[in-house]
């Protein structure tokens, strides 16, 4: 399918311009960008992904405003995977993927009438615990649902799984206290009752307290009227507070007789008189001093004004029995409330009976069902098999059969002393896996990045839309077990699905060259490398055959700079076969180096032809053969053209070895020289730090920074083993133009 897609960048995380229009064809569907050192491919994986999402777009250092339009595709289409982030988590993508609309309306016709009777119960729920005016009334089943099933689990809630609950609890809901029903649900979990019920002091003394606590109230000396325990606790520190005694006034109490007592002339006084009537109920319950003072204390309390209410009221006072014990407590008030629903409970219950074998069966199917999920998940268990962990799905019949249910997945990581008995960890609210993230090596957390990009792959093509795939890298430092898995699964969808247009960025080479290879035969045109000009502005331009020595030897028979990029190639191949005391290989390195021989291309030819099967030399066999690589570098540098190519760049590379090592010979002492030629392995550094204690240049400093510059970016480049030459890749032509310029005017 023909397809043009534009994209156009301005100022955004870093990018300064990026513009190209990515043709696709019926031939390919994808794209292959290799990218050069600083060309910001993380930027603009990260650019079309907020622009996915309609984010804004700019250089968030500099804060400049930037810009992103997509042409040929619709923005909502567009998935990008920027490289790997160090989270462990599972996408919300697997969500959507567990599903079967068959199944599903199977299992919705086996519950039409169950359902009926849920939104009666639900409704009467809400009625008794006086929040039928919430929002989704439907939450009440989920708070009562919560006391009795692990926290953990109630994500997983169904109607059966509701059902299966009053079921086992239907003893208890007939016998249930309906007087909660009395009292509305929000009172009872407020946060000031919640702390009072759940206080362990009180627990075992319910009976004996509240028998103590009537007598306490009933029979006082002063306490009648409305003034009691809490009254007098507050009246004793309102005193103190107010320094009411230490400005010499008094207090009076009346006994129940109405006989007036002595004056009170402290606080300590008025509290041994207020409480004379606890000492005496204490005197009876003497195991009962610390809850029932307790209990006087919590009581003066503004804040537990509903608790005291209940306590005091005979009729509900029931309702606290399990004061202390929070857990029996919201237990028995679910179970007071339910019994206030007990009729609708029951036509639940029977409803459920009596669709449970049609239930039965759809949830048998579900279970057992295929699903976009399973084929994802597979994907990802069966190319990378050699992994420590699995995914997994815990709820799968659930999730299936309800859209309000989400799936429950689950990691099990392999245990290596008991096989049957993995170490199982569910994601967290954020969809983090917080022990086994933390464990897991970089790679086998990349791999978990991966599945999730599987996951989102898959919903895409769930849809069916023209869409957009933009990877970043996302199996740099994979081991190549893995990393040639994910190609596989790369060449499937390419192949598999003509509606999905992928552009893939690399900064590994040697990944490049592998994706070339096996989707080259179709279009070689799509494969590209990203370039940076001197003005930082970036390009998409034709990549050289990746192919590097095949393409080399076709080109050296006419090309100067193809032919003096066989020298190194020529030279690793007699090192790998004969070793580096070998003549061919010293006279090689000659090549490369400046050395007291002097060669011509005629005293190569032969060795060249022998290793590499080139016969013809696009140049003079008389010509010096370090002439011959600067004069071919300083024409390249000439050349006002930006175009990349590899050859140059080996090339410049050369010449600017050869400038620095005959600018420093000369300055050498002849045996100076002689102990260089002697060490003959890294000549190039071994010269620069001998430049180091010169004496007599002026120029030194700014000479040596030029030469340590070049030492570190092409000096160990010029190598077959260095990588495919992958850092001479990395650099623009331009960058070795510019160096060589100004290494000839500094030293030549």
């Amino acid at each position: 399918m023909q397809k043009n897609i534009k994209i156009d960048i301005k100022n955004s995380f870093g990018i300064i311009e990026f513009k190209h229009d990515f043709d696709f064809d019926e031939k390919s569907n994808f794209y292959g960008l290799y990218s050069q050192n600083g060309t910001m491919k993380s930027s603009f994986a990260k650019t079309l992904q907020v622009h996915s999402v309609k984010g804004s777009i700019s250089d968030q250092l500099f804060k400049i405003p930037g810009e992103c339009t997509v042409d040929g595709i619709d923005r909502a289409n567009i998935i990008s995977f920027p490289s790997f982030d160090g989270r462990t988590e599972i996408c919300d993508e697997a969500k959507s993927l567990v599903a079967n609309e068959q199944v599903k309306l199977a299992y919705d016709k086996a519950l039409e009438s169950v359902e009926l009777a849920y939104s009666v119960l639900t409704a009467k729920l809400a009625e008794v615990t006086g929040t039928q005016h919430a929002a989704d009334t439907g939450e009440i089943i989920k708070e009562m649902y919560r006391t009795f099933i692990s926290i953990d689990l109630v994500g997983t809630i169904t109607i059966p799984a509701v059902i299966q609950l009053l079921k086992s609890s239907l003893t208890e809901i007939k016998t249930g206290n309906i007087s909660f029903c009395d009292v509305g649900y929000r009172r009872f979990t407020g946060t000031n009752f919640t702390k009072f019920i759940e206080n362990k002091k009180y627990q075992g003394f319910f009976a004996d307290l509240a028998k103590a606590y009537d007598e306490f109230c009933a029979s006082p000396t002063y306490y009648r009227n409305g003034f009691d325990a809490s009254s007098a606790q507050k009246l004793i520190k309102a005193m103190s507070d107010s320094k009411y005694f230490k400005a010499s006034h008094s207090v009076t109490l009346i006994d129940k007789d109405g006989n007036e007592g002595a004056p009170i002339l402290s606080t300590n006084d008025l509290e041994k008189h207020l409480k004379t009537d606890f000492d005496l109920i204490i005197e009876q319950y003497p195991q009962l001093k610390a809850p029932l003072e307790n209990l006087i204390k919590d009581f003066s309390i503004g804040t537990n004004g509903d608790v005291r209410t209940i306590f005091e009221d005979g009729s509900k006072r029931n309702l606290l029995l399990f004061m202390g014990n929070k857990d029996r407590f919201y237990k028995n008030m679910w179970y007071g409330y339910l019994a206030g629903c007990l009729s609708e409970v029951e036509l639940l219950i029977t409803s459920y009976d009596t669709a449970s074998e049609d239930i039965k069966n759809a949830l048998s199917a579900a279970d057992g069902c295929d699903n976009e999920w399973e084929s994802a998940r597979d994907i990802f268990n069966v190319r990378f098999n050699n992994l420590p962990y699995r995914l997994e799905i815990v709820n799968k019949a659930d999730s299936i059969v309800n859209d309000f249910i989400r799936p429950v997945f689950e990691i099990r990581y392999r245990n290596p002393r008991n096989p049957s008995s993995p170490y199982c960890e569910r994601p967290d609210d954020t969809n983090q896996l917080r022990i086994i993230g933390a464990t897991l090596s970089n790679g086998e957390r990349k791999a978990l990045y991966l599945l999730n990009i599987i996951f989102q792959l898959h919903n895409k093509l769930k849809e069916g839309k023209e869409t957009l795939v933009v990877l970043d890298d996302i199996v740099e430092s994979f081991d190549y077990k893995n990393k040639y898995a994910f190609f596989e699964y790369l060449q499937e969808l390419t192949s598999e699905y003509p509606n999905l247009y992928i552009i893939t960025l690399t900064h590994n080479f040697d990944f490049f060259r592998l994706v070339y290879e096996k989707i080259y035969p179709k279009n070689d045109s799509q494969f590209k490398i990203i370039t940076k000009s001197r003005d930082s502005k970036l390009d998409v331009v034709d990549m050289f055959n990746p192919r590097v020595f095949g393409s080399t030897k076709k080109k050296a028979e006419s090309d100067k700079s193809a032919w003096i990029a066989l020298i190194p190639f020529a030279r690793n191949l007699v090192e790998f076969r004969a070793g580096q005391d070998d003549s061919v290989y010293k006279k090689l390195t000659k090549c490369l180096h400046i050395m007291s021989d002097k060669l011509t291309i005629a005293d190569i030819h032969s060795d060249i032809s022998n290793n590499t099967g080139v016969s013809t030399v696009p140049f003079e066999q008389t010509k010096d053969i370090h002439s011959a690589i600067i004069e071919t570098a300083k024409d390249l540098a000439n050349n006002n053209g930006d175009d990349f190519d590899l050859h140059n760049n080996i090339s410049l590379a050369i010449g600017i070895r050869l400038i620095i090592e005959r600018y420093i010979i000369k300055k050498l002492t002849p045996e100076e020289y002689t102990n260089i030629q002697i060490k003959e392995n890294n000549q190039t550094r071994e010269l620069i730090k001998i430049y180091k204690n010169n004496k007599t240049d002026t120029e030194k400093e700014i000479k040596l920074k030029l030469m340590n510059n070049a030492s570190v970016m092409v000096d160990g480049s010029i190598h077959l083993n260095s990588f495919m030459y992958e850092p001479l890749i990395d650099m623009g032509t331009w960058e070795l133009k510019d160096m060589f310029k100004e290494a000839e005017s500094l030293l030549y």
